[in-house]
């Protein structure tokens, strides 16, 4: 899905087009609350890393290298992979060259067993 798709959905729902993910970052509170019984979890499954080049998530405040600090936070982390040319929305911005990487992580869940 590219810029274009982002467009024509735009188009299609106006001024709502954004409402309902802009809405969610708007109530992190009831997120802290209704997630308050996994505080001090960490994530305690294989999990795949994957980010664009171009992620402003790489620039967050407290955390200026988030993949050397995802062994702390992902106990059982999978090899990162940092895709060139894309920001925080791999999937959507290119699919076709992001999902080689998800079936790569899934066949290594098959063989792991």
């Amino acid at each position: 899905m590219g810029v274009a798709a982002f467009a024509r959905d735009h188009v299609l729902h106006g001024d709502d087009a954004y409402a309902g993910p802009f809405d969610r970052y708007r109530d992190i509170e009831r997120d802290q609350g209704l997630t308050a019984s996994f505080q001090g979890r960490g994530i305690d499954v294989p999990v795949p890393y994957m980010m664009g080049d171009r992620d402003t998530a790489q620039a967050m405040r407290g955390v200026p290298e988030p993949v050397e600090a995802l062994p702390g936070i992902v106990p059982r982390p999978r090899a990162g992979t940092v895709l060139p040319g894309r920001g925080h929305w791999t999937r959507q911005e290119h699919p076709r060259r992001s999902t080689p990487h998800c079936r790569t992580f899934l066949a290594h869940l098959k063989e792991d067993g």
